[in-house]
């Protein structure tokens, strides 16, 4: 054997022991983690650019992870000087379709999840999150630009004037957010802000700040830890439906001018997360409740040729509120539908 064949089997089997040493303390805090894969593993730095540099992961396992998975975990684990350790473990069903995009949402991820989220587990030593396990009521905000206070979502019980658990991204800068809260008890589950440029230092938390904003925005605390690790896991397992496409128009509440026929057309676009053939669209009728009321008009093509990784097309339909369904066809099957409600055709005006 080469020397270069014998550096290149240690450090694979360097690797493998680290991987697995990281397991076993994530297993040892929940035991449920013994199904799952790790993706990541990031020391946590005290201060990270990580739009601009990329996240530097100790451990990046994402050329491993060759299956589909349904759930996806996050375990933090945090220490102060003096004090005991402190961690969290959440699994949900995976929002992403690839192991690359499970990570800390810097820009070079191409993600940003604003979403309630049900089937979460949690576990967790921390005394703010006892008595939570199993939730039907978590928001996640992940993206890696600036935010407000603005509750744009209409997160139940959050604030337009502190940052919680429902602000607004605001498409530009980059402080960054990765954040997971229990929006009925308003509860941040852990919370890792202000990453994504220089700043002195980045926002780290278990539990709620117990300072103005809940989210540890603004606390510049990192530094006060030495112990912070967070890994990320995966689950093999069929995907969840609604990942095939990110649809950039229309957004959640947009409502485009009625035209003469009382009619009105959308424009729908965005991009292709797996390969498809074509593209359909149809818009369900909602009740003020927000439920389906009525018949959806008839499928239409929105993309009958998507080219590449973006799409883009259009659906019309007459004045009210729906629910914009996509149909996602590959080999003569549907393979996927993707939703964003509600939309609405009627009056615009600009005061």
């Amino acid at each position: 054997m080469s020397s270069f064949q014998s550096g290149l089997l240690a450090s694979l089997i360097l690797l493998g022991t680290s991987a697995t040493h990281a397991m076993a303390g994530v297993v040892d805090d929940a035991p449920e983690a013994a199904d799952y894969a790790l993706v990541y593993e990031l020391q946590i730095p005290n201060s990270a650019a990580h739009n601009a540099n990329g996240v530097a992961y100790a451990q990046d396992l994402t050329d491993t992870i060759d299956m589909p998975f349904d759930r996806v975990a996050y375990h933090l684990e945090l220490q102060k000087p003096g004090e005991e350790r402190v961690w969290v473990y959440v699994s949900m069903p995976a929002l992403v379709l690839t192991a690359s995009q499970t990570g800390v949402p810097a820009s070079g991820a191409g993600v940003v999840l604003q979403q309630l989220v049900e089937e979460v587990h949690v576990a967790s030593n921390h005394p703010d999150l006892a008595g939570l396990s199993d939730l039907d009521t978590v928001a996640v905000e992940f993206w890696p630009t600036n935010y407000l206070t603005g509750n744009s979502a209409g997160v139940p019980g959050a604030s337009d004037g502190i940052y919680d658990w429902g602000d607004q991204p605001a498409g530009n800068g980059d402080y960054g957010s990765m954040q997971v809260h229990d929006y009925a008890t308003g509860t941040t589950l852990f919370a890792y802000n202000a990453w994504g440029g220089a700043y002195n230092d980045s926002d780290l938390g278990i539990g709620n700040n117990p300072g103005e904003h809940s989210d540890w925005t603004f606390m510049a605390n990192a530094s006060g830890y030495t112990l912070k690790t967070l890994s990320v896991l995966v689950r093999a397992g069929q995907a969840p439906k609604g990942l095939s496409l990110n649809v950039i128009s229309p957004s959640p509440h947009e409502v485009v001018q009625r035209q003469p026929g009382n009619v009105g057309s959308f424009e729908v676009a965005g991009t292709i997360e797996m390969d498809c053939d074509a593209i359909e669209g149809r818009l369900v009728p909602l009740a003020l409740d927000g439920t389906p009321s009525g018949e959806p008009t008839a499928f239409a093509s929105v993309d009958d040729a998507p080219s590449g990784s973006t799409f883009l097309g259009s659906v019309q339909g007459p004045a009210g509120w729906f629910q914009l369904e996509l149909a996602v066809w590959k080999d003569g099957e549907q393979i996927d539908t993707v939703t964003v409600s509600p939309v609405g055709i009627g009056e615009v005006f600009i005061t």
